[in-house]
């Protein structure tokens, strides 16, 4: 009996071979594992700043048709306090084109409101409004510019749209860590600027993690800060795509704000149709929104229609 016992207890060649085989492998994934985090790792310090931001639109400025209904509230250096809601229409027609659509709804003195904007090839961006006290025509060139505001809001047209790369520059500069989040930080010129002696025009903090922008300083021709922009209450959408529902602007000049809460969003192209971006459509249905599909498709309604809460929006930075 001592004798079994005994082989019992003794590992076999095979049993130590596949012991050492075993090992190996251990080594080997872990091996390659850290292999691998270190390439990504390097792979990010090598990034330039154009590459961060080509990255940025190829994973959420893609999808074509969204529609979505809005909360805005405006904010002046007194407090005072003036609601409005609105519905964006996007429609993205091409890789550098697209059409944009702001609709005012609420309340009555700015009901039928629209904010039409344009961007073609090369990078050219119109913008017009539409005020129906004013009859059937299209008021071009409305807060195109950086510093240009509409609508007593403190968005500029450019604040809600995609930047077009290749009219600027972007230069990186050192990464951040801002409590348990990387960003890359990014400065935004003029293609032409002379980015050793000129100020940006913007500074961009991009999540590392799923290179979102979810801060943008805006500068004058100083140098000096003038407006903050910060993204809230971000939501995964699918794949790498994300959103903010809440997008704070702030005005450090004339201590302003203005806060935009998305209470609904939806992703279909039967919600976004082409005749939206015409002044006829503005002029004969500016007051009648889209009616629903018997065949919807799921929306990915986000938010709440309750009270925006503006002060945890600028606490929140991420």
């Amino acid at each position: 009996m001592a004798n079994w016992q005994n082989l019992l207890r003794r590992p076999s060649g095979n049993l130590k071979k596949n012991n050492i085989l075993n090992t190996l492998h251990t080594f080997l994934i872990t091996g390659l594992l850290l292999f691998a985090g270190s390439n990504t790792a390097l792979a990010k310090d090598s990034l330039t700043g154009r590459e961060i931001m080509e990255e940025v639109y190829q994973r959420h400025e893609q999808f074509p048709y969204i529609y979505e209904e809005q909360v805005m509230v405006l904010i002046d250096s007194s407090g005072n306090r003036d609601t409005r809601k609105l519905r964006r229409y996007s429609r993205l027609d091409s890789a550098d084109s697209g059409r944009y659509l702001l609709l005012f709804d609420h309340p009555p003195e700015v009901r039928g409101v629209g904010l039409l904007t344009t961007i073609q090839p090369p990078e050219n961006i119109q913008a017009s409004i539409y005020l129906p006290a004013y009859g059937p025509q299209l008021i071009k060139s409305v807060g195109q510019n950086q510093a240009d505001t509409f609508l007593g809001t403190d968005f500029s047209v450019s604040d809600l749209l995609p930047e077009p790369l290749g009219k600027y520059y972007f230069k990186r500069l050192q990464d951040e860590r801002v409590g348990e989040v990387d960003y890359f930080i990014l400065d935004m010129y003029g293609k032409q600027a002379d980015t050793d002696n000129e100020p940006p025009l913007k500074r961009h903090y991009v999540r590392q993690d799923i290179y979102y922008i979810t801060r943008t300083d805006s500068f004058d021709r100083h140098g000096r800060l003038h407006k903050r922009q910060t993204h809230h209450d971000m939501k995964p959408l699918g794949g790498s795509m994300w959103r903010a529902d809440m997008v704070l602007m702030e005005d450090l000049k004339a201590k302003h704000q203005s806060l935009i809460k998305i209470s609904r969003r939806v992703f279909s192209r039967d919600y976004v149709p082409e005749e939206l971006f015409t002044l006829e459509w503005l002029v004969n249905n500016q007051h009648m929104p889209l009616p629903e599909k018997e065949a919807a498709p799921p929306d990915t309604s986000t938010g709440s229609h309750g009270e925006v809460n503006i002060s945890q929006a600028m606490e929140t930075t991420n």
